[in-house]
């Protein structure tokens, strides 16, 4: 696994930049509240959502302050977990910038950039032929699904008949739902073939056959319009286009990153002592036959506690550790590590540790830590963390319960919440087969004494003479019918069970339904009360911080529905 992973980021901006809310001496526009909701999902809710939503956005811009204030951003734990979150960006930006950007033709770039703040209303007919990835089988070949595109455009007189036409002759599987009309279309949502030729069509224009791998198209362009991006300053535009643009090269970029990471460690001398990784597989290989689940092991400490000096690898002219590999190691949760449960696996993920770190200072070194997306990449991983810590030093502060709010629950909710239900005490004489039952069963009508058989017979607690742990009616549904009408000291008649196999039951008793002492439910009712103080903490904190930093959301952008 190469440490490249491939990242559309879609940033949304508004075109009136307005106000969304005012906190402390700040103004949040539009276009910072759309880079966390999409415009395209807000103006889909409905009113609830609306204020739910909003107010999740309010709480999380009160709550970074309020953290800056407190100084939580200073604890090394919050400062380590951004620190963390960014390098690892600054890989994902290293291969995008050095593997994937220069696989982009020039020409489709400067086409994404004169297009960048366009959205067209595009409807599509969709002739498909075999081998092509369009759902369905089709015999006609590529030609011949050319040769009936082109017949149909032909006989398309009218553009306001398009989508009759479409119903009649589109093989797209949606065609019965949209009539043919795709929506609108901005630069970077569609195939990038498709994208590349129905942008450079103009409103009211019908295209020749377009061919994709999914099929043959007859492109309607209907309408068009600015897009969202027509406010971006220049870096927010150059940077949505290379990322819309990132999509014509997808099926090159697993290659291309291996070639890339090959040449790369070629060049600078990767090595790792054989020796050493015979002694790290040896512990690994250990460790891993102890655990039900090989994910689950967490090597870290297990090679915290190894005596190992000496290199592990070299790279560069310089040797790595394996204290540094730790190091490593920590930047992400075990379940994010690369796996390592042999030597292969070892090699691998020490060559990947690597790569990455050789990604995060070239990045460094070529200035794309200023950029303008790992910018805004930073701010809103900010945001996310301070939020978290916030809520964690909430959780943390809120009153624990006292005995007497305790004691006062458990008056509140005994009946309801702490009841020991009615219960039925058996005796259950199972066997494996039907013929079995039988023959006990008429041994039990002959007189013969329950205990005494299912101490002889029964496969359940045969030395108790089949004796249950008493049970209420949502559990053993089965034998629950089967005792349906019986009286204590009576027995059911043989009822096959779920496991297939045959049961007689003896009620023994009933236990009337009781209310559970305190002492036995004193730990639930705690784990309770501590969760509502948490909440009602969290809830009175945010509504004083709403005061405190004067928060007022302008009613031209939204109105809360009156209660």
């Amino acid at each position: 696994m190469n440490p490249f992973f491939y990242i559309i980021i879609f940033l949304c901006f508004s075109f009136a930049n307005q106000n969304v809310v005012s906190i402390g001496n700040r103004n949040y526009t539009e276009s910072e509240f759309y880079e966390f909701y999409p415009k395209s999902e807000w103006q889909r809710l409905g009113d609830s959502q609306k204020s739910n939503l909003l107010n999740d956005y309010i709480r999380r811009s009160v709550a970074v302050l309020e953290t800056k204030e407190l100084n939580l951003h200073r604890n090394p734990s919050v400062a380590i977990k951004l620190r963390n979150r960014n390098d690892k960006f600054l890989v994902n930006r290293a291969y995008e910038q050095f593997v994937a950007m220069p696989l982009i033709d020039p020409d489709y770039l400067e086409l994404g950039r004169k297009n960048i703040s366009r959205e067209i209303l595009v409807s599509h007919i969709l002739i498909g032929y075999e081998g092509s990835e369009l759902p369905g089988g089709f015999s006609r070949s590529k030609d011949e699904a050319y040769q009936l595109a082109s017949s149909i455009l032909t006989d398309l007189n009218d553009s306001s008949m398009f989508s009759e036409v479409a119903l009649q002759h589109s093989e797209d599987p949606g065609v019965k739902q949209n009539k043919g009309q795709l929506g609108w279309i901005y630069w970077g949502k569609v195939d990038p073939d498709f994208q590349k030729e129905v942008f450079q069509l103009e409103a009211g224009s019908v295209s020749d056959p377009i061919l994709t791998k999914f099929g043959y198209h007859i492109v309607y362009i209907e309408e068009e319009r600015e897009s969202e991006a027509v406010v971006y300053t220049n870096d927010k535009k150059e940077e949505r286009v290379n990322y819309a643009s990132m999509g014509s090269v997808r099926h090159l970029l697993k290659d291309a990153a291996d070639n890339y990471d090959r040449e790369l460690l070629d060049a600078g001398g990767f090595a790792l002592n054989d020796q050493l990784l015979e002694d790290i597989t040896e512990i690994i290989v250990s460790e891993n036959s102890r655990s039900t689940y090989m994910n689950n092991v967490d090597l870290v400490p297990v090679f915290e506690d190894l005596q190992i000096t000496g290199v592990v690898a070299v790279f560069g002219g310089k040797g790595y550790g394996l204290s540094w590999f730790i190091n490593r190691m920590k930047k992400s949760a075990p379940s994010k590590r690369p796996q390592m449960t042999d030597k292969t696996t070892l090699k691998h993920a020490l060559r990947t540790f690597v790569l990455q770190y050789h990604a995060e200072r070239l990045a460094k070194e070529k200035g794309l830590d200023g950029s303008f997306g790992f910018k805004a990449h930073t701010s809103s991983v900010e945001k996310e963390v301070y939020y978290n810590s916030f809520i964690r030093y909430l959780v943390n502060n809120a009153p624990e319960p006292t005995q007497s709010q305790m004691m006062e629950y458990y008056e509140q909710n005994k009946s309801d919440k702490y009841v020991d239900l009615e219960k039925v005490s058996v005796r259950n004489l199972k066997v494996k087969t039907k013929p079995e039952i039988e023959k006990l069963y008429e041994e039990l009508k002959g007189g013969a004494d329950f205990d005494e058989l299912a101490k002889n017979h029964s496969l359940i607690n045969r030395e108790n003479g089949g004796k249950m742990q008493p049970f209420d009616k949502s559990t053993y549904k089965i034998i629950n019918e089967a005792l349906k009408g019986l009286s204590i000291g009576e027995y059911t008649e043989p009822f096959e069970t779920r496991d297939r196999h045959w049961a007689v039951v003896i009620l023994d008793d009933v236990l009337p339904e009781k209310i559970l002492p305190f002492d036995r439910v004193k730990t639930r009712i705690k784990t309770a009360l501590k969760k509502i103080n948490q909440d009602n903490h969290k809830e009175d904190t945010f509504n004083r911080l709403k005061t405190k930093y004067h928060v007022t959301v302008n009613p031209s952008f939204y109105k809360y529905p009156e209660s």
